[in-house]
């Protein structure tokens, strides 16, 4: 009497893993709703300040006649504005590297999934490594100019997602993908303090 053999299901846990994994994919996107939330607050806190000033310069201009007291409410106004757009930027900058970690953290957890179904990697857009290429897939995916597999960030779709380049630290060392980032940032900040003297 024949017997058929049942088909291979998935190994045992492997539910739970994806769970959990799901889970922390949910609270990566959370968080980087809330810091696209938080960028925007800070934009539109900084606009509204900016343009109540200009208001009232405007209207003690009408009543000075651009005399001492609108020189004295000017440099006051305009001090404000100026310490609010510095910290406005400079809070910008850490959202913006915020979400680069919570990119680097998604690849992360992408490329658990490949590792547990490779079979799935032709049907995703971004990349599930944590370096350079991958970060900028993932947060610049445009299907026009990066299709999947495409080798101008990096060809992945090919590539076994189990060779070291999820294992690279965030925040770590310099050679990691967050690490350079940073030092890309540093040296964007160089060029302008040097625009700046030049101008």
């Amino acid at each position: 009497m024949a017997t058929e053999t049942p088909p291979a299901g998935p190994e045992p846990g492997t539910s739970a893993k994806l769970q959990i994994l799901a889970t922390e994919h949910w609270s990566l996107l959370a968080t980087r709703s809330l810091t696209y939330t938080e960028s925007l607050g800070r934009v539109q806190m900084f606009l509204a300040i900016l343009s109540g000033s200009v208001i009232a310069l405007a209207l003690v201009a009408q009543a000075d006649r651009f005399g001492p007291t609108f020189i004295a409410v000017a440099i006051f106004m305009l001090a404000v504005v100026f310490f609010v757009g510095v910290a406005t930027m400079a809070r910008l900058m850490s959202l913006n590297r915020d979400d680069f970690r919570w990119v680097l953290g998604m690849n992360r957890l992408r490329n658990a999934y490949f590792a547990m179904y490779p079979e799935l990697a032709p049907h995703f857009m971004t990349s599930p490594y944590d370096d350079l290429p991958g970060l900028v897939r993932a947060r610049h995916a445009n299907p026009a100019r990066h299709a999947v597999g495409d080798s101008s960030c990096g060809s992945w779709s090919n590539r076994s997602p189990g060779r070291g380049r999820h294992r690279r630290s965030i925040g770590g060392s310099p050679s990691g993908g967050c690490g350079r980032i940073c030092g890309r940032f540093a040296l964007v900040g160089k060029l302008g303090t040097k625009v700046c003297k030049a101008a």
